[in-house]
């Protein structure tokens, strides 16, 4: 099957625009599946491309997304769905392509994009996941670089804002300063935000295999410890280490905390 767009989920996980599909879909968070946009006016229909660019998917778009789950509390929220078959319904969770059902949504968010499930990507027979060409995940941290720990408790407060100014300071002392996103959703223009600064490298969960961190605290946890043991590998004086979302929210911080 051809594609026509490719979001910024698959940076890291590489991707051609000829892919093999199976009619067989496999609902594991993760889990990479083509769907049609069925966009119309008056819905929520941007995509961040490979690039990290915002862009807009229309009508007819064939694109790949991720299976994933969402719990923004000022827009929607969205799980992965129990099974799936070609020709169903999921809708764009948010815009760097992760795909599910809604569970509940605010009205003045605007209406999501809906998508026709055409099957899942498979590569050598078996579906492809996030996964696949991930950053391994850790049982823990070793001796690291002093960890700078952003947070707060709701989204859109500011968070990535202190982290660049943060950043801006150190990189002044001529310290090296690597910068990871630990928790919520995954956007790779938000890491460009951090990067103009002088942060490297920056990563987020995506880079980690996830498209989110609603899911199980446990694997939240392993992955955020890959994400800071990879950090460590460039040697930084110090990690910038946001917590994206909010401390009471859904997407782990409590538990990642906790770890």
């Amino acid at each position: 099957m051809r594609l026509t767009r490719i979001s910024s989920f698959f940076r890291r996980l590489t991707l051609d625009y000829n892919v093999e599909v199976s009619p067989t879909i496999d609902c594991k968070e993760g889990n990479v599946i083509v769907a049609q946009s069925l966009s119309e006016q008056n819905v929520r229909n941007h995509l961040e491309f490979l690039g990290g660019r915002l862009g807009t998917l229309a009508k007819g778009d064939i694109i790949p997304g991720v299976l994933g789950k969402r719990r923004a509390s000022r827009e929607l929220s969205g799980d992965i769905p129990t099974t799936l078959q070609v020709g169903d319904i999921v809708y764009l969770l948010g815009s760097t392509g992760v795909l599910g059902e809604i569970t509940s949504h605010d009205p003045a968010y605007g209406q999501a994009t809906p998508l026709k499930v055409l099957g899942s990507v498979i590569r050598n027979g078996i579906s492809l996941n996030l996964r696949d060409e991930a950053i391994p995940w850790c049982d823990a941290l070793s001796t690291s670089a002093p960890l700078v720990a952003v947070l707060a408790t709701a989204m859109d407060t500011g968070k990535t804002t202190v982290s660049q100014k943060i950043v801006t300071y150190f990189k002044a002392q001529g310290l090296k300063v690597a910068y990871a996103k630990l928790t919520g959703l995954a956007y790779q223009g938000e890491l460009f935000k951090v990067e103009d600064f002088g942060a490297d490298p920056v990563l987020e969960c995506a880079d980690g295999g996830v498209p989110s961190t609603c899911g199980d605290p446990t694997q939240v946890a392993q992955m955020a410890l890959g994400l800071l043991t990879e950090s460590k590998r460039s040697q930084p004086d110090l990690i910038v280490a946001e917590f994206g979302a909010g401390i009471l929210g859904e997407y782990n911080v409590m538990h990642l905390l906790k770890e």
